[in-house]
């Protein structure tokens, strides 16, 4: 069983976007959920990680539904729940 240094309470809402489908706001917490985690790793060795979040909150920020918008979105899905991964992040439910 991992051992979560952290837990992001935004998650949630992210968890539930993703059910329902919803792209805009799956977008919308995505990036809720970066830069919550990028103030949980502030002040530690945050390496590449918080610069990875910054462009991804940067890139979220200006997100619109276009035909690559569910490709984009899972690659930053991906990307995220990697960086969790690596970071010890737990993404509340």
């Amino acid at each position: 069983m991992a051992n979560w240094k952290y837990k992001l309470k935004s998650g949630s809402a992210l968890r539930e976007a993703i059910c329902n489908e919803d792209i805009m706001q799956t977008a919308e917490c995505l990036r809720n959920c970066c830069v919550e985690l990028n103030r949980k790793l502030r002040g530690e060795d945050k390496s590449d990680y918080a610069l990875e979040l910054e462009d991804m909150q940067s890139s979220l920020e200006c997100f619109e539904v276009d035909e690559d918008a569910e490709d984009n979105l899972n690659c930053y899905l991906a990307d995220f729940y990697d960086i969790c991964d690596s970071v010890g992040a737990w993404i509340e439910i």
